[in-house]
């Protein structure tokens, strides 16, 4: 049995359907739908099932399923040792967006170092890269975790360590009473907030989690004025008293008039690099490695 394009059939059962597997691919729904087909005619078995709209692997397509990963990686890492050998291969990057901007400052001097080298970079949540990792998509991660995460069982190095903090319009009634370096405690945020709106960070990402946290505890359920992760524009809604919000701390002294609590008991998320487990690495991701942790320490002074 030759497996043949195994990107086809592992595209189709993460997306669960042939319409957004098609998409992905840049191939047409017809031309993967044959793929499909012969494969399963060659075979003599069904490789999905389909419930509910969603393409879901049988018994047998998950026995494929396991060839064809087992053949992508093998393609995949030919090539980049082959990529490598010509000084001309792709770094596969999952960032946090922490990640992004440390990403800024260290490409020109990787590019310096390597002048052939191709970096594949994506901006993704926790949830989303560890996948990524497992499927062999991603080389290394520079990943935001709460407390409430599981870390990563292929161990990381620690890059930095930063609180939540909340965010209050300068005239909102909390803050007349309330000195500037005063800390607000859990208990009292729901009496503070009542009548106040909030604005939350996207879903998934680490101060959403944190957020969601917080009020589950509290048994508070507040006014969310909208949802975005825009730090820069969630500092001036706050500073025009569009409601309140929980930022990261390096996020609330970026313009805007806004005042500024800790959280008594303190929330904390760490930023983390993680390599994938069966990563081999080259001198390439050696080196990545290196000015990741270095510009790191540069710019937090932590690592």
């Amino acid at each position: 049995m030759e497996i043949k394009n195994p990107e086809y059939i592992l595209t189709i059962a993460d997306e669960g359907s042939l319409t957004r597997a098609a998409e992905k691919l840049y191939v047409t729904q017809s031309a993967l739908s044959q793929y499909l087909l012969k494969i399963e005619n060659d075979l003599g078995v069904t490789l999905f099932h389909r419930r509910k709209g969603r393409w879901i692997p049988t018994e047998a397509g998950e026995v494929y399923l396991r060839g064809a990963e087992a053949v992508y990686r093998a393609q995949a890492a030919t090539e980049e040792e082959l990529a490598a050998l010509r000084g001309c291969e792709t770094l596969h990057l999952a960032v946090s967006a922490w990640g992004s901007e440390l990403m800024i400052h260290i490409l020109p001097r990787l590019k310096e170092r390597f002048p052939g080298i191709t970096l594949d970079l994506v901006e993704q949540t926790y949830d989303e890269m560890r996948p990524m990792m497992r499927e062999g998509r991603v080389d290394l991660a520079i990943s935001a975790l709460t407390d409430d995460d599981d870390p990563p069982g292929q161990g990381y190095t620690s890059l930095y360590q930063e609180r939540a903090v909340l965010i209050l319009p300068p005239d909102h009634p909390y803050c007349a009473a309330h000195p500037e370096d005063a800390s607000i405690a859990w208990r009292e945020i729901g009496r503070a907030l009542r009548n106040t709106g909030f604005l939350f960070s996207d879903r998934g990402s680490t101060i959403r989690k944190m957020e969601e946290r917080l009020f589950q505890t509290i048994l508070f359920r507040p006014q969310v004025v909208c949802e975005l992760d825009r730090k820069d524009y969630m500092r001036r809604m706050v500073s025009i008293g569009v409601g309140a919000a929980l930022v990261p701390a390096s996020a609330a002294g970026e313009g805007g008039d806004v005042r500024i609590f800790d959280l008594d008991p303190p929330m904390v998320r760490r930023e983390l690099l993680i390599a994938r487990r069966d990563l081999q690495r080259t001198p390439a991701h050696a080196c990545l490695e290196r000015l990741i942790c270095e510009e790191a320490a540069k710019r937090t002074g932590q690592c």
